[in-house]
């Protein structure tokens, strides 16, 4: 586990840092400032990367795909989680509730929603458009996932977290520069 999530961890830098390069060289050649827009940009294409990689690749390829009535679905809510929640070992449920939720908040931070409505149906778009995939990828072969409607709802709540904190972050920023404004304002000779 510790192992697996220092390479995801590594995986990302690599791409943040990569896509970083090739932008400022671009910006180079075409005599350009770097911007914070750039800088966000890139980290929600990093971030997507990582998802993808995460969700997506299979980890064993099977040699027989399964039938329709073999794939592993849970369409009932709370299921999984109920279940994982009585697990005697706690990195169980540690790790994928904590995974789910953890999975798409950097999205939810970095892109540029306009409301909590917005955040929760990219949170639930994407996940269902992962969850969906990773079906049909086990039905085709390349690999074993599942389709699970408590990641669906743990993606979504994570992409709304990170909707939160973003808000929360630029808050704090305009009241910070708020009071800044008004300090530099107080001091000022008259």
């Amino acid at each position: 586990m510790g192992y697996r999530v220092l390479e995801q961890v590594q995986l990302l830098g690599a791409a943040f840092v990569l896509q970083l390069l090739v932008l400022v060289v671009y910006l180079a050649l075409r005599r350009r400032r770097l911007r914070l827009a750039h800088v966000r940009w890139i980290a929600i294409s990093s971030c997507t990367l990582v998802t993808i990689r995460l969700t997506l690749v299979p980890t064993v390829i099977i040699e027989l795909p399964p039938a329709w009535s073999q794939l592993p679905i849970n369409l009932v809510p709370l299921r999984t989680l109920a279940a994982q929640l009585q697990h005697g070992y706690y990195m169980v449920p540690l790790r994928n509730i904590g995974g789910n939720l953890l999975l798409l908040l950097p999205l939810g931070a970095l892109l540029p929603l306009a409301s909590w409505r917005q955040a929760i149906a990219t949170g639930a778009a994407l996940s269902l458009a992962i969850e969906t995939l990773q079906l049909l990828m086990t039905k085709v072969g390349w690999g074993m996932r599942t389709f699970d409607v408590d990641d669906v709802l743990l993606n979504t709540l994570g992409c709304f977290i990170g909707y939160l904190l973003h808000q929360a972050a630029v808050r704090s920023a305009a009241a910070g520069a708020e009071r800044w404004r008004r300090q530099k304002g107080a001091n000022r000779p008259r």
